[in-house]
């Protein structure tokens, strides 16, 4: 009976710790947007509000 009270123990330390450090804080890259220039210029066309 101990036995198997010191395996569950294991076991649950053991799922415990895997959780723990499983990730880290960096794992999503940072992306960057691109800076537009000028937009107002690069806007051609009519325009309507809908």
């Amino acid at each position: 009976m101990e036995k198997n009270l010191l395996r569950m123990l294991a076991a649950i330390l053991t799922c415990c710790a895997s959780m723990l450090t499983a990730c880290s804080s960096n794992d999503n890259p940072v992306v960057e947007e691109p800076v537009i220039d000028n937009l107002a210029v690069k806007i051609l066309g009519k325009w309507m509000m809908a």
